[in-house]
């Protein structure tokens, strides 16, 4: 069975709450492919599996590193989307992608790739 990812939560302000999701992404294969990365200072490339519809990138608990952005091989020239390292981004993905570029700022704790 292809893989999925549901994502769902709740928003709360001053006019009330507002429910988010659930929304829910499926692979077109199967991939189950996982990643666990020591990333060096600059670009660290990250072949995507054939199939893959979306990537979820998980930073340790523990993380110790420096800013990390995010590119594709269809945007390799891009600045690059800044990332959190408190948790994880999932990612969907466009046909044709074959790499993720992590842009590490500096030598990092281990992180996570996980593609479906």
């Amino acid at each position: 069975m292809p893989g999925q990812i549901t994502i769902g939560g709740k928003a709360e302000g001053p006019t009330g709450q507002i429910d988010i999701g659930p929304s829910t992404m499926t692979g077109s294969s199967v991939v189950g492919a996982v990643e666990t990365l020591e990333l060096v200072s600059g670009d660290n490339a990250v072949p995507v599996p054939k199939g893959t519809t979306a990537a979820v990138v998980v930073f340790t608990a523990d993380y110790e590193g420096g800013e990390v952005k995010l590119r594709t091989s269809l945007n390799p020239g891009d600045a690059g989307l800044p990332l959190t390292a408190q948790g994880y981004a999932v990612l969907p993905l466009a046909a044709g992608t074959t790499s993720l570029i992590l842009h590490s700022s500096g030598s990092t704790s281990p992180v996570g790739v996980t593609f479906i």
